[in-house]
């Protein structure tokens, strides 16, 4: 199942989606793409993060935001 979404998420990512941080205790995290946003893993997040996959951009009203590399 992770993996999956994994796959997911690097489609969406690939396509122009973007992942904010939503809040920092607990972390979460949202996937954003044309308009439409659901909850997404935090250990998706790490996975992409550890790999490579993504890089912190910039932080909007205090959100971090992530874009595919």
């Amino acid at each position: 199942m992770q993996d999956m979404l994994f796959g997911a998420a690097l489609a969406l990512l690939a396509d122009g989606a973007v992942i904010e941080q939503t809040a920092s205790a607990p972390l979460t995290y949202r996937i954003i793409h044309q308009g439409a946003s659901v909850p997404l893993s935090g250990g998706i997040v790490q996975r992409l993060r550890i790999g490579q996959h993504i890089q912190e951009v910039c932080t909007v009203n205090g959100r971090k935001r992530f874009y595919l590399r």
